[in-house]
């Protein structure tokens, strides 16, 4: 009120010392007693603006309500209902509020507004010079608060928002565009393994009509999270031949694409497969939040190419690093000194190199590295000390070549490959032709301005076109490396060749000795490199079921119904038919010296021991078993 405001100006007159003398100026009593003054003459006015909401959604005025509410709150509400931000619901039995396990909302603020000045208007915010969505500061025309028809006073609305607090009252807005509706949806019959159509109709879900998989998994528990649950109309086909054709004359070829343009139009509701969040589709309609994502990586060919004598002699080493055998020697030099110390009198494996400490040595190592590769101590130990050095070596010899003969198995067996190409940077340098898909082909040009690419609509075919050269390389994402390695794109290139929709050139359909497709056609291309690009996706929705079917799918999300999904349907996960000697045996197939850190501490404390009782012994001039320790009494 002006009143306050004349009253504020006075205290800050007079309690910050301007009327005084000036040593009075900047007193710390007048700074405390303004700031007290100001505490008490706005706390009014600070509850006031807090009870009328925010300025783009004001709660009715004491003469607003007495017009639009007043005399129409049921009888058990209080009289001032919804007047101000108020939790109004606090212990009121009428709203459920009175029990000891109360709702969220019955502590929320809410009020009444006036529902004309709730939405933006927009030449109203342009006249105060602002634009949509600046802030209320520049005017409360340009922004907005959600307001609901209220329920309790018919013809009135309510808002939560206003009063800074979450409307957890009114669930229709999740629940009223789905529960107890119809909704129209598509599927791809043939996309294994996310989504594929059975032949079996489940009686349990017959409105799915036999369509199965994870992803059609997660589309049945995100609808029946709502009560009741949402009847379904499945469309088969597909995307519209309509859809299909208009993009097509865009240059757009990707069922996809035409099927999240059915979505657009009102066709469908739904498209339920793996749908690749792209901006062009964005641009049609929204997506529900995102349920998996596809990763790339760059496809390569495997050449095998013809050992030589020099690899036949390293394959028994590759087991182990260089840096691991430096290590091994190491250790068994160490021994070798150790028990040519401790073991000095021992004439079984020393009887003419007793008093020649080098040529005994050379003893002791030869017995150390003949114990190893024969898989057992050669030392014949006479003393307490060598005895304890033996186990120790002992030990360290059981781990090192049981880990030594756990990889050796396969090294042998495997062939030796060519990699000429590893990273995508290697192949932009080396000038080769990368099969790419047309639909995200501008991520591709943005991320690799200088690559030379074969665009292709499915990348599923990306395996015969690199069997015909008409690329080098081919970036595929990981589900689809997978089928690759399966066999289950050549066996879709021999139905094709069968089907006549390709030419043998075409397909390079290869089949085995019984004329069926062969599932290791694909086994000479090799995933190389790091991640590429990784691309979410998810279903395309129409916009006024985008909030609710959100809502549900978090919601199965969050409860872990896309896992269980999975594991339902882990058998149908492709299996590679590679054979294992398509691995390459690389450096990174050798044993670290890290791995053999435990061992090697396990087994120099043994020697470290030994060599400590040998200390004692010969400083003592006594056998450590003289000891009271190891003394027994007869």
């Amino acid at each position: 009120t002006k009143e306050a405001q004349h009253l504020w100006g006075i205290l800050i007159l007079v309690f910050s010392g301007d009327m005084g003398p000036p040593r009075a100026r900047g007193g710390s009593v007048p700074i405390a007693l303004a700031s007290l003054a100001t505490l008490l003459c706005f706390a009014p006015l600070l509850q006031t603006a807090a009870a009328a909401g925010s300025a783009e959604c004001p709660c009715l005025s004491s003469s607003g309500y007495a017009a639009q509410v007043a005399g129409r709150v049921p009888s058990g509400y209080p009289a001032e209902y919804g007047l101000g931000c108020k939790a109004h619901d606090t212990g009121l039995a009428l709203e459920g509020c009175a029990g000891t396990e109360k709702p969220a909302y019955c502590e929320s603020p809410w009020c009444y507004v006036d529902s004309t000045t709730c939405p933006i208007s927009t030449a109203g915010c342009k006249a105060a010079g602002g634009l949509v969505g600046s802030l209320a500061d520049v005017s409360p025309l340009c922004r907005e608060r959600p307001m609901n028809p209220s329920t309790v006073v018919n013809g009135s609305f309510y808002s939560y928002e206003t009063c800074n607090s979450l409307n957890r009252y009114d669930s229709t807005k999740i629940q009223l565009p789905v529960a107890g509706n119809n909704i129209v949806i598509t599927s791809d019959a043939i996309e294994r393994p996310w989504v594929w159509q059975s032949g079996q109709v489940d009686p349990a879900r017959p409105q799915l009509n036999g369509f199965v998989g994870p992803l059609m998994e997660i589309f049945w528990s995100m609808v029946t999270k709502f009560d009741p649950v949402p009847n379904i109309t499945l469309i088969d086909g597909w995307a519209t031949q309509h859809s299909r054709d208009l993009l097509k004359r865009a240059g757009v070829t990707s069922s996809y694409t035409a099927c999240t343009h059915d979505v657009a139009l009102g066709v469908f509701d739904v498209c339920v497969s793996d749908i690749w969040v792209t901006t062009d589709r964005q641009q049609m309609t929204q997506f529900l939040p995102t349920i998996w994502s596809e990763n790339f990586y760059l496809i390569v060919k495997n050449e095998v190419v013809p050992e030589t004598i020099v690899d036949y002699i390293a394959k028994p080493f590759a087991p182990f690093s260089p840096e691991l055998w430096c290590f091994i020697l190491g250790f068994l030099a160490l021994c070798a000194i150790v028990m040519g110390i401790v073991d000095e009198g021992n004439e079984d494996d020393f009887p003419y190199e007793q008093s020649h400490l080098w040529t005994r040595m050379g003893k002791s190592m030869y017995l150390s590295l003949f114990g190893y590769v024969s898989g057992g101590p050669a030392h014949s130990a006479g003393s307490i000390p060598g005895k304890i050095a033996m186990f120790g070596f002992g030990w360290f010899v059981l781990i090192s070549l049981a880990s030594y003969t756990a990889s050796l198995a396969s090294i042998l067996v495997a062939t030796k490959q060519q990699v000429q190409i590893d990273s995508i940077e290697a192949a932009i340098e080396a000038g080769l032709k990368i099969c790419a898909s047309e639909q995200i082909k501008d991520i591709w040009h943005i991320k690799f301005p200088d690559a030379k690419f074969f665009l292709i609509n499915l990348l599923f075919d990306a395996p015969r076109h690199l069997h015909r050269g008409d690329c080098d390389c081919a970036i595929i994402y990981e589900s689809a490396i997978d089928n690759m390695f399966s066999g289950a794109f050549n066996k879709a290139d021999c139905a094709k060749l069968d089907s006549g929709d390709l030419t043998e050139d075409e397909a390079m359909c290869q089949r085995d000795e019984n004329g069926e497709p062969s599932l290791t056609r694909d086994c000479i291309f090799l995933k190389v490199g790091d991640l590429l690009h990784s691309i979410p996706f998810s279903f395309p929705v129409s916009t006024r079921l985008s909030h609710s079917l959100g809502w549900g799918l978090v919601s199965a999300i969050d409860q872990g119904d896309m896992e269980n999904a999975m594991r339902k349907y882990q058998s149908e996960w492709p299996s590679s038919e590679c054979p294992a000697s398509a691995a390459v045996v690389s450096a990174e197939d050798s044993l670290p010296a890290s791995s053999m850190y435990g061992t090697m501490i396990i087994s120099v404390f043994m020697l470290l021991v030994a060599l400590a009782i040998n200390v004692y012994e010969r400083r003592t001039g006594r056998s450590v078993l003289g000891h009271p320790l190891f003394r027994v009494d007869e």
